[in-house]
């Protein structure tokens, strides 16, 4: 019964998003016009572990406004410390609508609410130097969470080859069910980008639980942009 009521959530989430993205002449040549997202993948290592993160966010075709995008995050202690180790990863199916918003449906999985369909919207604004980046969701079972991750890029060329790079990132997950404070971090960046690569130091403040306990690190990340 309950995967039944999961596949339905999630076949209803894909209608809609269907319904809202029907094809249009201008909008297609408006997607065929933009060049694929690279996908970041970065690896950050402070003094008790490492954080992993990489975005993946791809349309099927050129020139179609549906696609995939995959949301991936890791913690891993340097002891294996299995009470410290944590992972989030989410996976949709994309239906782009327009002015940089899609609905999104799929499936998230982390290590504190475990398993669970969800509906995420997400909007993006780019240009060469900045990019915003906002992803709302909401798990559609159980708990119900409500999520908010977003971040801003600013990466203003110096040479045609050198720039500098900065990114402040966040999230916020709530307990509806139990009112409470369940996750959040917030991400700060700065380094410097040669090509597709940037190098430089950080900060990482993350929040736990109802008493929002927080814990704050610093260390250095190596991103790279790949495909």
């Amino acid at each position: 019964m309950r995967n039944g009521k999961l596949l339905g959530s999630i076949a209803l989430l894909l209608i809609a998003g269907v319904t809202l993205a029907q094809p249009t002449d201008s909008l297609t040549t408006s997607l065929s016009a933009k060049p694929e997202p690279l996908i970041p993948v970065e690896v950050f290592a402070a003094g008790k572990g490492v954080n992993f993160q990489c975005i993946l966010s791809k349309r099927f075709a050129p020139e179609c406004r549906f696609g995939f995008l995959n949301i991936t995050t890791f913690f891993g202690s340097y002891q294996n410390d299995k009470s410290t180790n944590e992972y989030i990863s989410q996976s949709f199916l994309t239906a782009y609508v327009g002015n940089g918003i899609s609905v999104n449906a799929g499936l998230s999985v982390n290590h504190y609410s475990g398993f669970r369909p969800t509906a995420r919207l997400k909007y993006v604004f780019a240009t060469k130097s900045s990019l915003v980046l906002l992803l709302p969701r909401v798990d559609l079972t159980e708990t119900h969470n409500l999520e908010t991750f977003g971040l801003i890029e600013y990466k203003p060329k110096l040479t045609k080859q050198w720039g500098l790079y900065t990114r402040l990132q966040a999230l916020l997950n709530y307990n509806t069910k139990q009112n409470i404070h369940e996750r959040s971090h917030a991400y700060l960046r700065v380094g410097a980008s040669y090509r597709h690569s940037q190098l430089g130091v950080g900060a990482n403040v993350d929040g736990y639980g109802s008493e929002r306990v927080t814990d704050t690190t610093f260390g250095g990340f190596l991103r790279v942009e790949i495909f």
